[in-house]
């Protein structure tokens, strides 16, 4: 399973969250929000029912 998760050092969670995703045995490919837009496009966030609060509509990679 291929893990991506977009990060944000600033936030409590996205700091643990990495921790959990390795305890599962699998490591993450991280990618720093400040940096990068986010990793999955707002229409693949619609399709997986995923809900797309606080990405800017401009800010998100296109399909």
């Amino acid at each position: 399973m291929d893990v991506v998760m977009d990060h944000n050092p600033a936030c409590g969670t996205s700091r643990t969250v990495p921790a959990t995703i390795r305890d599962a045995g699998i490591e993450p490919r991280i990618v720093a929000s400040p940096e990068a837009p986010p990793a999955l496009p707002r229409s693949q966030l619609g399709r997986a029912g995923l809900p797309v609060r606080g990405v800017p509509p401009g800010a998100a990679a296109t399909a």
